[in-house]
């Protein structure tokens, strides 16, 4: 109880925290922007962040900002960055999967790209998945409060199937040590993970579409609109550019591009 109570109580911390000068613009600049470590989405590589939501921030910015190199990004674990822009103004989640039971809560900025969400398996395991009823059968591992985990559940699989952990990195090592049968991911963030690993990619193999979804910025709720608006011009401004499609060849996702 104490612990649920400090927590609330910093939430409103924030919220009426006095807005630094960075954040003083009305443009898409003023936003704070939070995200996980899920390349190639965003993830950091020597204290810089990149990634294909990181570079579309970046190159925006240069036209929907008055001083782009305000443009405030912070990493976090998915479960906090979720939790401060459902609670608090002024802040936008990236990347975030669109769905009925989220509507209401978020302002949509997007599609800015499709993200395919599957079961990663290893070969040797010949495992089969005809239906999502089948998966009360198997251990699958998910990141705390994701997209995956909350699908999972909704559509019957029980809890006590979920491995769940804060770093979807861990997953990869429980999936090659068998700890888990499945690993719940996005088929871009599981290709890009598993080159960057020490364990053999061609081990594995996708073995259900879980759905296949796009994916955008969601601000929070009570957001000064007329930054949210800076935000939408500045992205169908580069969505019109030629910028946009060198973005997504630099990670090797034109496929993922909404048409």
């Amino acid at each position: 109880m104490k612990i649920l109570l400090l927590s609330s109580f910093l939430i409103l911390v924030l919220a009426h925290a006095p807005v630094s000068s960075s954040h003083a613009s009305n443009d898409m600049c003023s936003l704070r922007y939070v995200t996980e470590n899920n390349p190639p989405f965003s993830y950091n590589v020597d204290g810089e962040l990149k990634g294909v939501f990181i570079d579309i921030l970046k190159a925006a910015s240069k036209q929907g900002c008055k001083d782009p190199a305000s443009l405030d990004i912070k990493m976090h674990t998915w479960a906090r960055s979720y939790k401060l822009a459902s609670n608090i103004p002024g802040y936008a989640l990236l990347p975030t999967t669109r769905k009925p039971h989220r509507e209401s809560n978020f302002i949509w900025v997007g599609p800015i790209l499709n993200a395919p969400k599957v079961l990663m398996a290893l070969k040797s395991k010949k495992i089969k998945i005809e239906d999502i009823s089948q998966l009360n059968s198997y251990r699958i591992g998910v990141v705390r409060n994701d997209i995956g985990e909350e699908f999972l559940l909704q559509s019957g699989v029980s809890k006590s199937s979920l491995y769940r952990t804060n770093d979807p990195f861990k997953l990869i090592t429980m999936l090659y040590h068998e700890r888990i049968d499945l690993w719940t991911i996005n088929y871009y963030s599981a290709i890009k993970m598993l080159s960057g690993s020490h364990f053999n990619s061609d081990a594995t193999e996708s073995v259900y579409t879980l759905y296949s979804d796009p994916v955008y910025y969601a601000i929070s709720l009570g957001t000064d609109p007329e930054v949210i608006n800076s935000l939408n011009y500045s992205i169908d401004k580069l969505k019109r550019s030629e910028k946009w499609k060198l973005i997504f060849q630099k990670y090797n996702m034109m496929n993922a591009i909404v048409k």
